[in-house]
């Protein structure tokens, strides 16, 4: 059976803040209209909403991984990747470098849009929680590149808990990833609230960032429906 994501709902506040967080009510959430700005998934195999048309990977200056990959492929050192379900067939990959250098940075970054939906939709799911992952939003000026919002995003896994390969030593802190017993997991949805920008018919950008806070061990996430506005229902196809 195809698992679907669950919804958190995330109203991200304030200039400059990273921890100014307050749940929307999901009534908001569901009055807002499905929007298609030309964002959103990676069925298309194609970067374009992104910034690099016609690619499906790319290595930005902070030297980490953005690559759209297939469900059912292997893109990690643990094992289990293989096994998850997609809302569709790809999503986008964002993790440090293959080293796992903790300062190499997966960075994504929409082209300019002026929103048009009343928030911008997120749906994640990480290799491990915020014990092994950073995971940054920024919202940045469509014209100048200037931060103008910068947010912490909450780490899910959705039940996630890949296994360790047969020559793979323990990682320390993880001991819930052994030799056996992982298990699958679902895409969760955070929901950030443009309206702001929306009233101001503002030019914006939105950007994630992702890194490892664990050297040597470049754990990823998997990112869908980055949408300006709700996508439509994954049974449709999106």
């Amino acid at each position: 059976m195809r698992l679907l994501c669950g919804t958190t709902a995330l109203l991200a506040l304030g200039v400059g803040c990273t921890d100014a967080t307050l749940f929307l009510n999901g009534d908001d959430i569901e009055a807002a209209e499905p929007v298609d700005p030309g964002l959103c998934g990676f069925e298309d195999a194609d970067l374009a909403g992104f910034g690099h048309p016609g690619a499906i990977e790319f290595t930005p200056e902070e030297g980490g991984k953005v690559r759209i990959v297939e469900e059912g492929s292997d893109f990690s050192a643990l094992v289990g990747e293989d096994e998850l379900w997609f809302h569709g067939r790809n999503a986008l990959l964002l993790r440090s470098n293959d080293l796992g250098d903790v300062l190499s940075v997966g960075v994504i970054t929409t082209v300019p849009f002026v929103p048009r939906g009343l928030v911008f939709v997120v749906d994640q799911l990480s290799e491990v929680g915020a014990e092994g992952i950073s995971l940054e939003l920024r919202v940045l000026d469509g014209d100048t590149d200037d931060v103008l919002e910068e947010h912490e995003v909450p780490v899910h896994t959705g039940g996630y808990v890949p296994e360790l390969d047969s020559g793979h030593s323990e990682i320390e802190g993880f001991p819930e990833i052994t030799h056996f017993d992982g298990s699958p997991g679902q895409f969760v949805r955070e929901t950030f609230d443009l309206g702001r920008y929306r009233r101001e018919e503002r030019s914006i950008r939105v950007q994630l960032r992702q890194h490892t806070i664990v050297q040597d061990n470049g754990f990823f996430t998997l990112l869908d429906n980055l949408c300006d506005g709700l996508p439509a229902d994954p049974a449709d196809g999106v």
